[in-house]
């Protein structure tokens, strides 16, 4: 009825016209050929003008980045908007092809796993968007054995309870596994296990990403009246309420800054909302060993070498979608295998 209606009203027939055009796998092939070719040339050009390009994308949502740091790299940023324009006319034929098929061929179930693979990727897609438009990413945590730290931009906690490092003959690290609690804000456990090279830890929306390992330097600090306390880079301890320590900078055996001689620690006293009181220093020379911060008397006990694993905390609202888009991808391309091979058969 509709093919009969198009023949007779020439806007109707451009209307099929155009329809049968989004619809067509070749249109979606020359899509993702374009898409591969931008996505290919942009990311060479983008690794010579920058090593660290596609690390520093990835330390913030997309969204973000692409508001904030892509106008300062324009011209060169022109490749990302293309690809963002290309990837949703890829999402826009998908949905379409989608449509034709319940609209046209809905009875042919054999091609079901053609759908399943539409709807896969569309679920990623969707899955993606969710988490550059409302994620939110911590990068570089660095965390030895035993060490805990909080993640205020989460209201999180998170801590590494053992560390192994497989390495190959030569001492290159090839994979680090680490044995990881995660917390909520009040020290609740909300999830135990094992991150590792291509298996994150994930808890809901919240994914924690292993990113190797690193040689980092622990201090132990007592608080006068206050018992003693542990402290890495990127950590944040409690002395009491409202008042927390971490780590500025080390100053190196040998080394001297003003007054200050190393080996020794530059620590910073903040409140809530990391919000900077003051920096003071400690050193293991009898003389700076002890120092006020605040109302406190501090006191360095030591400075230790230790090997940590670092981490990025995701906390990703799509993540669940982006899994669920995976499974029915993978189920759709084995539909469609099954299909194929029911139709040409042994003998064919």
């Amino acid at each position: 009825m509709a093919d009969q209606f198009s023949e007779k009203n020439p806007a109707a027939r451009g209307a099929l016209f155009l329809w049968d055009l989004l619809v067509s796998p070749t249109a979606f092939v020359f899509i993702s050929i374009a898409w591969c070719l931008d996505l290919g040339l942009g990311s060479l050009r983008a690794f010579k003008a920058d090593p660290q390009f596609w690390m520093k994308m990835d330390s913030v949502p997309f969204s973000q980045w692409l508001r904030e740091s892509a106008p300062q790299l324009w011209p060169g940023s022109l490749w990302v908007y293309i690809l963002a324009g290309l990837t949703w006319l890829m999402v826009l034929s998908l949905l379409l092809c989608t449509a034709n098929w319940f609209f046209r061929r809905r009875k042919r179930y054999r091609g079901m796993g053609e759908v399943l693979v539409h709807l896969g990727f569309l679920l990623v897609f969707a899955g993606y968007v969710l988490g550059s438009g409302w994620g939110t990413r911590v990068q570089n945590i660095s965390l030895g054995e035993g060490m805990e730290t909080e993640i205020a931009a989460l209201g999180l906690r998170l801590k590494v309870n053992d560390i192994s490092v497989t390495r190959d003959q030569r001492g290159n690290d090839l994979d680090t596994a680490s044995a990881l609690t995660l917390m909520d804000a009040n020290g609740a456990v909300l999830k135990e296990g094992t991150a590792r090279l291509n298996h994150p830890l994930i808890n809901g929306s919240t994914v924690v990403y292993p990113n190797g390992n690193s040689t980092g330097a622990r201090v132990k600090v007592s608080v006068e009246g206050g018992g003693q306390l542990e402290l890495g880079q990127g950590m944040k301890a409690k002395i009491r309420d409202g008042l927390y320590l971490s780590i500025r900078g080390f100053l190196q055996e040998g080394g001297r800054w003003g007054k200050w001689v190393g080996p020794g620690v530059f620590l910073t006293l903040s409140g809530e909302g990391d919000k900077s009181f003051m920096t003071g220093y400690l050193g293991l020379a009898p003389s700076l060993r002890t120092a006020k911060f605040g109302d406190d008397n501090l006191t360095l006990e030591g400075i230790s070498e230790t090997e940590e694993a670092v981490f990025s905390v995701h906390r990703d609202p799509g993540i669940q979608l982006v899994l669920l888009g995976a499974l029915i991808l993978t189920l759709g391309t084995f539909w469609a295998l099954y299909g194929y091979l029911a139709r040409t058969g042994p003998n064919d």
